[in-house]
């Protein structure tokens, strides 16, 4: 049961359009991000995203396995 706000987003690729969502990124406030999971692409390019977004000031952002749980 999540009970958490969840958002999801169709139309981009996380190895090809990676400069649009990093520039995207920059409008939320990162104080009221706890936690962004790259869920899309092959294990690779999502976990290169989301080193990316480390790298652009996200405090914790997950590459999660199948099955992989997490509490929030």
């Amino acid at each position: 049961m999540a009970r958490a706000q969840i958002a999801s987003i169709d139309g981009y690729s996380a190895h090809a359009d990676q400069s649009e969502l990093l520039a995207w990124t920059n409008n939320f406030d990162r104080a009221c991000l706890q936690c962004t999971f790259v869920i899309h692409g092959e294990l690779p390019a999502a976990t290169a995203m989301a080193d990316k977004l480390r790298a652009s000031g996200m405090a914790q952002v997950e590459v999660p396995r199948l099955g992989e749980s997490f509490d929030l």
